[in-house]
């Protein structure tokens, strides 16, 4: 996974936007606002933890596809909870077959950083990629995110992104060796 950094998110990627619970009003997209408070009116999105919502073509400023995850409420946030509901959203980009995501981390979410970038490599794992051909290959390979690029990022933040994409990386490749049959890893 080839990570990169921007200040804004690029127009053809996915944008994985998180969303804390009851702070529509907060953010500082107005568009967004909007939007947010009438999924919620609706109780289509409500953005608690581990909810997501995918958008196709809902703003002009913003890239054509967006998946809104909810992270709960931000004083029970947590790296284990911030590492769920970010897999889950690189899960949705990838059902969405997105082979390039952009992830928005807001100054509340900076020190989550290493846990988000790890998280989002860590589900883009497939246990049979490596023994599948043909067809069945090609169809795990269009559901596998390539680039991810970090929005509004810098400094300590980007190298803590870093890391946690080659921690996820690395857990991925202890993942494959357990699941290796004996004939490719023995003992």
């Amino acid at each position: 996974m080839i990570p990169t950094f921007h200040s804004k998110p690029s127009k053809s990627f996915l944008l994985i936007y998180p969303v804390f619970e009851n702070n529509a009003a907060n953010i500082k997209d107005a568009r967004v606002s909007r939007l947010l408070s009438r999924l919620k009116k609706s109780g289509e999105f409500c953005a608690k933890d581990g909810e997501v919502f995918f958008t196709l073509n809902a703003f002009s400023h913003l890239p054509s596809r967006i998946v809104f995850v909810g992270l709960g409420e931000f004083k029970k946030l947590s790296v284990g909870g911030v590492m769920s509901a970010f897999g889950t959203a690189s899960k949705s980009a990838t059902s969405h077959k997105s082979k390039a995501v952009s992830v928005l981390i807001t100054d509340s979410l900076a020190p989550y950083t290493q846990a988000i970038a790890e998280a989002c490599v860590l589900a883009n794992f497939n246990p049979g990629e490596p023994y599948k051909t043909g067809e069945s290959k090609e169809k795990i390979a269009s559901q596998k995110i390539e680039n991810i690029e970090f929005v509004g990022l810098s400094g300590e933040a980007a190298e803590k992104a870093k890391k946690g994409i080659i921690l996820g990386e690395m857990g991925n490749e202890l993942r494959r060796w357990v699941n290796a049959p004996p004939n490719i890893a023995n003992p």
